[in-house]
């Protein structure tokens, strides 16, 4: 009499390769979107700390001078009165030294997300003082994601 040997299979089928690699996009996809978010909230958290940081030093050129640096309309070239004023361009004294070299460009404060911090003064918002925001990761003014000094952030 012969005797059959069941041989055991080695290795793995398609099917079972096919649910382990689903398996591993799905996790990578969970991943990659969780990083993306933490890292939008840390540069929003950025811009908020260095929105501060600015009004403080602000704060401190009109005790010093009297006034406020004064810009009369948002758009490009208004963070370079910023710039101007608290880093000594116009000024005997620097107000601002920790600018780092992500933080300014040719004379521009730049946010955390590339684009120029926006000045007015006086602000539309904070008539007494001045206006100073970021327009946010889309560089857009006057949308949602904008960070301002006239209304918390989300």
């Amino acid at each position: 009499m012969r005797t059959r040997h069941l041989s055991s299979r080695s290795g793995f089928s398609l099917v079972e390769l096919l649910a382990v690699m689903t398996i591993i996009g799905i996790l990578a996809g969970l991943i990659i979107g969780a990083s993306h978010y933490a890292y939008q909230k840390e540069r929003r958290s950025s811009a908020t700390g260095r929105i501060a940081a600015l009004e403080a030093k602000l704060d401190d050129f009109k005790a010093d001078n009297g006034y406020y640096p004064k810009q009369a309309a948002p758009g490009p070239g208004s963070s370079t009165v910023l710039y101007n004023a608290l880093y000594g361009v116009t000024t005997s004294k620097k107000y601002f030294t920790a600018f780092t070299p992500y933080e300014i460009s040719n004379g521009k404060v730049i946010d955390p997300f590339g684009n120029e911090y926006q000045y007015v003064c006086p602000g539309v918002h904070n008539p007494a003082t001045y206006d100073l925001w970021s327009n946010g990761s889309d560089g857009i003014n006057g949308t949602p994601d904008d960070i301002s000094n006239w209304q918390s952030s989300n």
